[in-house]
């Protein structure tokens, strides 16, 4: 089995906290291991454009645009 990055959504979820919410990032292309906070930051910055914030629970909360593609969403 083989993996290729998607490039316009190249990150993956890697740790959740307890309650489930999405916490821990890693950036397939770049290898680069992001916070909820730093990828919401990059996000904002437009360094994602495959993603966007919402608010949930009043946490800024990183997620897929649509696409109509559920491979490369957020876990």
């Amino acid at each position: 089995m083989s993996f290729t990055p998607d490039s316009n959504k190249p990150v993956i979820v890697v740790k959740e906290n307890q309650s489930g919410r999405n916490e821990l990032f890693v950036d397939t292309i770049n290898g680069a291991v992001m916070d909820r906070q730093d990828f919401v930051d990059l996000i904002e910055s437009g360094n994602y454009s495959g993603y966007q914030i919402s608010v949930v629970n009043n946490i800024a909360t990183p997620m897929s645009k649509p696409d109509g593609t559920t491979i490369n969403n957020l876990g």
